[in-house]
Formats: structure tokens, C-alpha cells, sequence
């Protein structure tokens, strides 16, 4: 039981700590096997080939 000004079980809380871990383990897996696989890691942009998406990236990170 929670401490707290409302008694509650505290698995309830809990589950979505326990659902959010789930969801972030299965991310981290299906990228994984995407890397394995040959594929480029989803995350990462590939590389500027013109000085105009150079500056458009720029523009767009705020920088």
C-alpha cells in the first residue's frame, strides 16, 4: 500500500512503469534485428550531399 495521502495498492501504479519497459525492450529489439539484418539504424539520418540541406538541417536544429 502506498504511504501517501491515498491508501492504493501500488502494483497499480506500477503497471504502466512495467508496460512502458515492455514497449522499450520491443523497440530496442526490433532495431536491433534491423541492424543485424544490414539495415541502417533508423535513428540516424544519413549524411548532407548538398549545401543546401546543410543549411536546412541547420535551420531545422535550431542551431
Amino acid at each position: 500500500m502506498a504511504q501517501g495521502v491515498l491508501a492504493i495498492p501500488l502494483w497499480i501504479p506500477q503497471i504502466g512503469y512495467a508496460a512502458g519497459l515492455v514497449i522499450l525492450f520491443i523497440a530496442f529489439i526490433d532495431e536491433f534485428i534491423h541492424v543485424l539484418r544490414g539495415g541502417d539504424p533508423r535513428y540516424e539520418k544519413p549524411p548532407a550531399t548538398t549545401p543546401e540541406e546543410v543549411v536546412e538541417r541547420a535551420i531545422q536544429s535550431g542551431v
